[in-house]
């Protein structure tokens, strides 16, 4: 997620069976901690400087697929 280009959360799902919370990832979009584009999730220029508490949000939400 630090990357620029974010993660591809289809493809984590597939890899590792694991998906983080919509609603989580809901909740960062809505506070504009983070941007979707397809299914890339990415952080935003606010997103960056709270880059630790942002995946320590989706890693807590992390469920089976």
């Amino acid at each position: 997620l630090r990357a620029a280009e974010g993660v591809d959360l289809e493809a984590l799902a597939a890899r590792t069976g694991f998906a983080p919370s919509q609603q989580v990832v809901g909740a960062l979009l809505a506070a504009g901690l983070a941007a979707r584009t397809g299914p890339r999730l990415a952080l935003t220029p606010a997103g960056f400087p709270l880059c630790d508490g942002v995946v320590g949000r989706l890693i807590a939400s992390l469920r089976a697929q």
